[in-house]
C-alpha cells in the first residue's frame, strides 16, 4: 500500500496546494471515509468535465477549475494521498460510441476506434 500514498508524475500529491486543499476539505471529516467522501464530492461538484489537456498534474487541473476523466482522476487521487489514504488509477478502454452524447460531432469523427 506505500506505492499508493507516493507522488507521480501526474499526481502530486506532495504539492503545497494539494495539500492544504486536502485538509480544507476533510477539516470535519472523523473517519478516513468521511474524508474521501468529501474528496470526491469537491471533484465532482466543483471541477466540471470539459474536454483539454490530456495529461496534467492534479494541481494544475485544480488551478484551471476543469478536467476530464483522466485528470479529474488526478486531482481525486493526489489529495487522497496528500492525506495518507491509498488510491490507484485503473483505466479502461471505452468505444467511441459511448461518448457520442458527450462529445461535440466534430471531436467524435476525429477519434480512432
Amino acid at each position: 500500500m506505500e506505492d499508493y500514498v507516493k507522488p507521480t508524475e501526474f499526481c502530486d500529491c506532495d504539492c503545497e496546494e494539494i495539500t492544504r486543499k486536502a485538509e480544507e476539505l476533510t477539516k470535519n471529516a472523523s473517519s478516513p471515509k468521511e474524508a474521501a467522501v468529501a474528496v470526491f464530492n469537491y471533484v465532482r461538484d466543483q471541477i466540471p468535465l470539459a474536454m483539454g489537456k490530456i495529461a496534467e498534474k492534479a494541481s494544475d487541473t485544480m488551478h484551471e477549475g476543469q478536467g476530464h476523466c483522466v485528470t479529474k482522476t488526478n486531482l481525486q487521487i493526489a489529495p487522497f494521498r496528500a492525506l495518507g489514504i491509498p488510491a490507484r488509477y485503473h483505466q479502461v478502454k471505452l468505444h467511441k460510441d459511448i461518448l457520442k452524447w458527450i462529445i461535440s460531432d466534430s471531436f467524435y469523427k476525429r477519434m480512432g476506434e
